[in-house]
């Protein structure tokens, strides 16, 4: 049975399911750059309905994608990008342009077709072509890994403060507001706009009794669970030096973790038995 929930879940995030959504800031603080990807493209309206200061979106696809901005704090978007394959398959009847168009945005919007990726990971594409899934442990399909998108805007924006991604397989529908929030929080663990030091010592997590437990001789900025998926489980700045997070309720199996101490980030698994 277990076997079986497993492989709908994992079918229904390949389509595109909003069944399993779970929407979330990933840098609620400080985060001004938004990722919307899918595959199918289609007729994608941005509204910018949240008060976030220099708002920076990109936007990635297979398909071509009719995009639309609007909202009260428009102005406040400084940067659109758009990347992808470009393909023209109208896997979106009425709502699939000839090739990609962007309408009412604030700012000159950028658009690369195929542009390289420059972040390595063996399970997406060399190119920026498609995503559909916060995976970055599972081979994509020719697609790319969110950790490779979010690093090709990182690159392109000049920021690495993620506010949120969204992705999905299928076509666009409705209206995509800023305070909904993503899905998906998988972001590289180097960044040319990270600074990551090896000098100061971050401690080991270690499960106590089904609790992730961490204990630091410094204030722990932020830190996020990810399971095999790709799916963030969990996100938190604690600003404590000790962290226990209940894990009685997830499954058995193999996490990683990405946490921030001071200016050091470091990245690592765990099993949960």
């Amino acid at each position: 049975m277990r076997i079986y929930k497993l492989l709908v879940l994992f079918t229904l995030i390949l389509i595109g399911s909003s069944a399993f959504s779970q929407n979330f800031y990933c840098d609620s603080a400080n985060g001004n750059v938004v990722i919307f990807s899918n595959y199918d493209g289609g007729k994608l309206v941005i509204n910018i309905d949240k008060n976030i200061p220099n708002l920076q979106i990109g936007i990635v696809s297979y398909e071509t994608d009719s995009i639309i901005f609007t909202g009260t704090y428009l102005n406040n978007v400084t940067q659109v990008e758009w990347a992808g394959y470009n393909g023209y398959n109208n896997h979106c009847p009425g709502f699939s342009p000839l090739t990609t168009t962007i309408v009412n945005s604030p700012v000159t919007p950028v658009i690369k077709i195929n542009p390289t990726v420059g972040y390595s990971n063996i399970n997406g594409y060399s190119t920026i072509d498609c995503n559909y899934s916060c995976s970055t442990t599972t081979n994509q399909g020719g697609c790319n890994t969110a950790d490779q998108i979010a690093y090709f805007f990182f690159s392109e924006f000049g920021s690495n403060k993620l506010l949120f991604h969204l992705t999905q397989y299928g076509c666009w529908s409705g209206t995509r507001t800023i305070s909904a929030g993503g899905n998906c929080c998988a972001t590289p663990t180097t960044t040319n706009t990270e600074s990551i030091s090896q000098t100061q010592a971050i401690p080991t997590p270690t499960m106590i009794n089904g609790f992730f437990h961490l204990e630091s001789s410094y204030q722990i900025g932020r830190i996020q669970l990810y399971d095999l998926l790709g799916n963030c489980i969990y996100n938190s700045e604690p600003k404590t030096s000790t962290l226990d997070v209940d894990m009685h309720s997830k499954s058995t199996g193999i996490y990683f973790y990405r946490m921030e101490i001071g200016n050091t980030l470091k990245v690592g698994k765990f099993v949960l038995r």
